[in-house]
């Protein structure tokens, strides 16, 4: 059971390279994936639930013109920028963000922004868990 254990964490280089994921190399031209089902996935992220909680929250206590809109234009736009970068640098150089994060930080420090991601996923799944439970809550 053990050795079961040990091999399914060690990856093969060859297999992975090979896979369509490829996590450890940058991506061939045969396993790019379309845009259009990458973009629908990414457009759907900007319609959450919670998003809508938190901004309608928020909103509240917000005059809506003009600080409600410039402060929404003021967000999209620097989500927007952000992505189109982080999009742009990926197509040109067909490398996933683990591997950018190696070669920016090195083999060890490409760990970092890994922590940093998890502890704002942990923090968003409170905001999650707080929004449900907010509208659970209502009558």
């Amino acid at each position: 059971m053990r050795n079961k254990f040990k091999t399914w964490w060690q990856l093969d280089a060859e297999l992975e390279q090979a896979s369509p994921d490829n996590p450890l190399t940058p991506l061939t031209a045969e396993q790019r994936r379309e845009a259009l089902p990458l973009l629908t996935l990414a457009f759907g992220w900007g319609f959450l639930v919670t998003g809508l909680f938190v901004g309608g929250a928020l909103g509240a206590g917000v005059n809506f013109w003009p600080e409600l809109i410039y402060a929404t234009f003021l967000g999209n736009f620097t989500n927007f920028v952000i992505g189109a970068l982080v999009g742009y640098i990926g197509y040109k150089t067909a490398c996933n963000s683990g591997l950018l994060y190696r070669f920016v930080y090195g083999g060890v420090g490409a760990y970092l922004p890994v922590l940093f991601l998890a502890l704002l996923l942990i923090g968003w799944q409170g905001i999650v868990i707080g929004a449900f439970g907010f509208a659970w809550a209502q009558d």
